[in-house]
């Protein structure tokens, strides 16, 4: 399989550093999300302004003063018809701004509810072009025979304008490709705040584009301007897909709808299941309590940090990029209590660093994973994890989801990703690979090298890479399956 992409270079070639104009596109877009959010909220009222503002200034009235009483009805009449002319003006201009508001409120209604989702959805998830055709002739039938695909991490609930997981062939992932892909799990998490100066390097944390995005796909008025609420509405609409699959797509809470998960789907591959996870402890809203009521939600996995600092811990795209504060300690304690795991994506070294000392101690117990990064060793970003924190996880049994865009593999491609996938191997003894699984990081306003359909040209790769199919069956999905069922409460 062959990748081919337009080189964002010579489209600007301005810009020496391709990846420069890669960490701030997503600041691009978001800024243009705003913007128009914006417009389409005083477009309408433009018109209303502009009628206050003439209404203010009455037209002149030419009456003609005559000494003569003899023309008193005369100048009587004139004023009459002033009168009624002004009149008329007054009702054709109000009719007018009714009129041009109308008009407004609709082409701003199109653009705010139907436009804006849609365009930032398909200008940022988007798939590199790639050749569809496999260079080992048993790819196909290894990859069907894989009895568990899982994936770690795709923001997929964040766009419900798409119509339903259930059925829509928009973005990345849902459970028609999953079911062409052979995807027995998704990860899906709950995205509750995204900086507007969206970059992989720093961010603030002081400004939200979320709002806008959520309130023109018409989520409950809850989720507007509360990160918390925003869990609440994706953990709904989780919980809506569930019951209207009739037993066909399966939430993953406890061990024991996970093995009755695995007995449906060993009769009927098309089954399909979902585990429902945060992206960020802004959701808390600084309320330890929170986290037993997103337990009660359904949350079984919990990432600390995503694109800027929180009250919980420092972020990798953070100002300042600390540890775990005191509170993120409680935090971290009570999710260990609670059994649900810990994600330590996007968050700083610092914080990376405090979560595996405490487990070191013996203060906490639950299993700690980084559901979607890369490896430096392969590709030095900001946004990869180090040889030595990659280590530390496997050390203690946690597994390093390899996401699936350019950036974490500074390459092209599911070959690309399946030279990292080897490098991690390599690294962690060269013997094993007990502790790499996907973590494509779909939906997430990321160009992919694949959606969940195309997952056999991974396999075809891994083949490629020399990597047996035993291996190839735990790095696709037998992982994260062992991960689950070591971690996840009984009941």
């Amino acid at each position: 399989m062959s990748q081919t992409s337009v080189s964002l270079s010579s489209l600007f070639p301005q810009l020496s550093n391709e990846s420069l104009l890669e960490d701030y596109i997503g600041y691009v877009l978001s800024s243009l999300l705003a913007l128009l959010s914006v417009f389409s909220i005083f477009f309408p009222l433009s018109a209303l302004f502009k009628f206050c503002k003439s209404s203010k200034t009455t037209p002149s009235r030419h009456t003609t003063t005559n000494n003569n009483t003899n023309n008193s009805n005369e100048d009587e009449q004139k004023q009459s018809e002033t009168h009624d002319t002004i009149s008329y003006h007054s009702h054709v201009g109000f009719t007018s701004v009714v009129r041009s508001f109308l008009i407004r409120s609709v082409l701003s209604g199109v653009i705010f509810f139907v436009a804006l989702p849609w365009a930032f959805d398909t200008f940022s998830n988007q798939i590199y072009s790639f050749e569809t055709f496999l260079k080992n002739a048993n790819a196909k039938t290894i990859h069907e025979n894989i009895p568990f695909i899982a994936d770690l991490h795709a923001d997929t609930l964040m766009w419900k304008y798409r119509g339903g997981f259930l059925t829509t062939e928009k973005g990345h992932v849902s459970l028609p490709k999953m079911q062409r892909g052979n995807q027995a799990l998704q990860v899906l998490a709950a995205v509750n705040f995204i900086p507007h100066t969206l970059n992989m390097k720093t961010n603030v944390n002081s400004t939200d584009i979320l709002p806008f995005l959520i309130a023109s796909q018409l989520y409950e008025y809850s989720a507007w301007f509360s990160p918390f609420g925003r869990a609440r509405a994706y953990s709904k609409l989780l919980h809506q897909y569930e019951s209207e699959s009739k037993g066909i797509f399966t939430i993953i809470k406890n061990k024991k709808n996970l093995e009755e998960f695995i007995t449906k789907r060993s009769h009927n591959k098309k089954h399909a299941s979902g585990l429902f996870s945060i992206e960020g402890a802004t959701v808390l809203e600084n309320n330890l309590d929170n986290i037993q009521k997103l337990y009660d939600m359904g949350v079984r996995m919990f990432g600390l940090n995503h694109f800027g600092d929180n009250q919980v811990s420092g972020s990798l795209h953070g100002l300042t990029k600390y540890g775990l504060s005191d509170f993120g300690r409680q935090v971290v304690k009570k999710l260990s209590d609670l059994k649900v795991i810990i994600d330590l994506a996007h968050a700083s070294e610092k914080a990376m660093n405090d979560v595996l000392e405490m487990l070191e101690r013996g203060e906490i117990s639950t299993s700690i994973i980084i559901s979607h990064t890369g490896v430096k060793g392969v590709c030095n970003t900001t946004r990869n994890l180090s040889d030595e924190f990659a280590k530390r996880i496997a050390k203690h049994g946690g597994v390093i989801g390899i996401a699936f865009f350019k950036y974490t593999t500074c390459g092209l491609g599911f070959e690309s990703l399946a030279k990292s996938i080897k490098y991690l191997k390599n690294l962690l003894g060269g013997h094993s690979v007990d502790n790499i699984a996907l973590g494509s990081d779909w939906d997430g306003t990321i160009k992919a090298f694949g959606a969940s359909d195309h997952l056999v040209y991974l396999t075809d790769a891994l083949i490629s890479e020399g990597f047996t199919e035993k291996e190839i069956s735990q790095i696709m999905g037998g992982n994260v399956l062992r991960m689950l069922r070591r971690s996840l409460p009984d009941y």
